[in-house]
This record gives structure tokens, C-alpha cells and sequence, in this order.
């Protein structure tokens, strides 16, 4: 017989320590590499609220990006979800906007492909400090991904980081 808390079996064991190992990871801000990998930060602003610097990170599994670059959002109505189209005058570039919030700490992307679609999947994530002391304020959002050839918008699909 087991006493309570005790845990005897292997298995559980081994599930409960990579938990426990999954947690200080998230905790110690560890980030697995996988792809080739850009990052950027968008400023800090103050203009009647504070919003703290937002740094992003793409992770491209496709290997066609080149760079990113931080641009000025162009789309009146941004949605939480986002939106791409073409940069004009730049056939290997995609523009991606979206509507963040101001509590947020940072944003994820893992670019990927399948057969001729390439995904860009966004993830936010909030700090707990952040929540706490946080203006629930929205933030237009916008970068401009440069790929090694021109990728056509009906083959590009973008999900922002909703959360």
C-alpha cells in the first residue's frame, strides 16, 4: 500500500518530472530552437499609458525567411486576429497586423509549410506582473516578413496572436 502523496510507479513518475521539468523551464523563460529563428521588439510607448516594450520571435520552419523588420500599421480596423497583403514595390515581402493588447510580453510565431501553403501562426503571452499592473488597452501591431522569393497571397495563410 502506498501512503497517500506517494507516488510508486515508474510511469508516474516519469510523467511528474516532466512536468515539473516543463514548468521551470516556462518559469526560467527557456525557449527550445527549432528552425531558424528572428527576433525583433517593438518600443516601449508612452502616450497617456505605458506600453511596455514587446519583443516577437518567428521560428521558421520553412527556411525561406531572410528577415523582419517592425513597420508602421497601415489597416484603420485591426482585428485581434489580424490580417497580411503584399508590400508594394517589395515582391519577397508580406506585411502582418494584428490588434495586441497592451499587457502583453511577448509574441511567438512559428512560420511552416505545407505543399505550396505556407502558415505564419501567432501566440501571445501575458507576464503575470504585466496582468497585474495592465491598462486593458488594444496596440495596432505590424511587421514585415522578407522571404528568399515571393510567396502569393492566395498561398499564404496568417493566424495572429489571438489569446
Amino acid at each position: 500500500m502506498t501512503a497517500p502523496g506517494r507516488v510508486d510507479s515508474l510511469p508516474m513518475r516519469l510523467v511528474l518530472v516532466a512536468l515539473a521539468t516543463l514548468v521551470l523551464a516556462l518559469v526560467l523563460g527557456y525557449e527550445p530552437t527549432i528552425g531558424r529563428t528572428f527576433r525583433t521588439t517593438f518600443p516601449e510607448v508612452e502616450s497617456g499609458i505605458r506600453i511596455a516594450a514587446l519583443p516577437v520571435t518567428i521560428h521558421d520552419l520553412t527556411g525561406r525567411v531572410t528577415r523582419m523588420e517592425l513597420a508602421a500599421p497601415l489597416a484603420q480596423a485591426i482585428t485581434a486576429e489580424g490580417r497580411f497583403e503584399p508590400v508594394e514595390g517589395q515582391p519577397n515581402a508580406i506585411r502582418v497586423e494584428w490588434l495586441g493588447g497592451a499587457c502583453e510580453s511577448h509574441v511567438r510565431a512559428v512560420l511552416h509549410s505545407e505543399g505550396e501553403l505556407v502558415t505564419l501562426a501567432m501566440q501571445s503571452s501575458r507576464s503575470l506582473g504585466g496582468m497585474l499592473g495592465c491598462v486593458a488597452a488594444g496596440v495596432a501591431r505590424s511587421l514585415i516578413v522578407h522571404f528568399d522569393e515571393p510567396i502569393p497571397t492566395r498561398q499564404f495563410r496568417f493566424y495572429g496572436p489571438v489569446g
